[in-house]
């Protein structure tokens, strides 16, 4: 591309250029890499027929080349700056014998996870999409997943691509069920026996058969547990009660059911 700067200094000289005129042209000047100082001295070296022929060679010169060098610069580095931004994906713990494989990204990127095999060749596990608020979830339900098995999630596309693993760990030990005390209608408090250092969580279960919390509750060192019941909750005959015992680290038992007495 060749700027004309020709037509445009007759133009100037005899001040028919528009101010629309002048802003379009400035920025023209610019891609060209060319101040406007440097333009304006041209124009006013220039002779009153025109542009001399060395000036014009020199913006001739300048021409398509200096642009797409401008825009070629400029866009390597908007995409380096872009793919910076863009943070790795992360796992949440997986562990051996998992159905679903959890963790963060990018909202509405595309993770893909692999398992590493013995072969070498990485074995698709699934793929999906990120949702609005940072999460994604793999189902791994069809896979045997192992201690110690590698895992890899990619994001992104092409030159976007971000990559993280991490290793399976192993299954916890399962964790004991607790022992619950009988619960009688308006009773204040519920007890039971547990682990030293495990949390008691109790739940109401609901005529929709949904849960509702009623409390959590650390066990102490002698094994003992006590969990109040909320005062705006009344139990009474025939309520149903789940209990479960977990690790700080939110591993459930088995619940134990209890149903209110007279």
């Amino acid at each position: 591309m060749v700027l004309n700067f020709k037509d445009h200094f007759g133009i100037w000289n005899n001040k028919k250029l528009r101010k629309s005129e002048i802003s379009a042209l400035t920025v023209g000047i610019a891609l060209l890499g060319l101040s406007i100082g440097q333009v304006q001295a041209s124009i006013r070296t220039a002779p009153k027929n025109g542009l001399r022929t060395e000036t014009a060679h020199q913006v001739s010169k300048i021409g398509s080349t200096g642009v797409q060098t401008g825009f070629a610069q400029n866009g390597s580095t908007l995409n380096a700056a872009i793919q910076d931004e863009v943070a790795d994906p992360t796992f949440n713990v997986v562990r051996e014998g998992d159905p679903v494989i959890t963790g963060t990204g990018e909202p509405g990127a595309e993770i893909n996870v692999f398992k590493d095999t013995p072969t070498g060749a990485p074995l698709l596990i699934g793929n999906t999409t990120v949702d609005f608020l940072g999460g994604w979830l793999v189902d791994a339900s069809q896979q045997d997943l192992h201690a110690g098995d590698v895992l890899f999630a990619y994001q992104g596309e092409g030159a976007q691509v971000k990559g993280t693993q991490t290793t399976v760990a192993a299954k916890q030990a399962e964790v004991p069920r607790p022992t619950v005390n009988p619960v009688k209608a308006g009773a204040q408090n519920i007890t039971g026996q547990g682990e030293p250092g495990k949390i008691i969580k109790i739940y109401l279960k609901e005529a929709d058969e949904s849960n509702r919390p009623l409390g959590a509750e650390p066990v102490d060192q002698f094994g003992n547990w006590v969990v109040l019941v909320p005062i705006n909750v009344e139990l009474e005959a025939n309520d149903v009660l789940e209990v479960y015992q977990s690790t700080l680290d939110d591993v459930l038992s088995e619940p134990v059911q209890v149903t209110v007495t007279e």
